[in-house]
């Protein structure tokens, strides 16, 4: 596959609360205003403060054909149980980024 149709995977991965959604939207918008093909999703679990959530951001200049990240190439986990969670989805020579919260 080509450089330029590499599809980039990112999980941003925390507590709801945290800004991981808004982080994950503003990034997906950033991206799609700089000419990359986007994808961005975000899910919460049943309550919203408190509990675990995360956002998804697909980029690159080829066609995005799946609805997920599978293998983040960048994980960005601001919680324990985020990094417990998402943790094992970073493959080999990604990216994992853990930023202990008080």
């Amino acid at each position: 596959m080509d450089n330029n149709e590499r599809i980039y995977e990112i999980c941003l991965g925390g507590i709801g609360g945290q800004g991981v959604m808004l982080m994950a939207k503003i990034m997906g918008e950033a991206l799609s205003n700089d000419g990359y093909n986007v994808l961005q999703t975000q899910a919460h679990g049943i309550e919203a403060r408190g509990g675990l959530s995360y956002g998804e951001v697909l980029y690159g200049h080829g066609e995005i054909n799946k609805l997920c990240v599978t293998k983040p190439d960048i994980l960005l986990a601001l919680s324990e149980s985020a990094l417990t969670s998402y943790g094992q989805k970073a493959p080999e020579g990604g990216y994992v980024f853990m930023i202990p919260t008080s």
